[in-house]
């Protein structure tokens, strides 16, 4: 949940592991967004899902240059906070 918890938040949404189980991933978005802001807090979230995916087999099978490029260009990416005008 750590990693993904660190590409959630570069791309606008703020979530943290639960100190009961650091497995799990929190976030509680509020009960007043509207319908296109849930969407995009979804499309966010499997963003960070993916990268954190991507990091993770990276980080397993080769360690190194690539490695580092690719996490580079992934913190390039980031995105303005949810509810924020960009």
């Amino acid at each position: 949940a750590k990693l993904v918890m660190r590409h959630l938040y570069e791309h606008g949404v703020w979530a943290i592991f639960s100190t009961l189980d650091p497995r799990v991933l929190q976030f509680k978005p509020g009960i007043l967004l509207g319908p296109d802001l849930v969407d995009e807090v979804l499309d966010r979230t499997a963003v960070g899902i993916e990268l954190a995916r991507a990091e993770a087999r990276g980080a397993s099978a080769a360690r190194g240059a690539s490695a580092a490029r690719g996490a580079s260009a992934a913190r390039g990416a980031s995105a303005a906070p949810l509810g924020m005008s960009a």
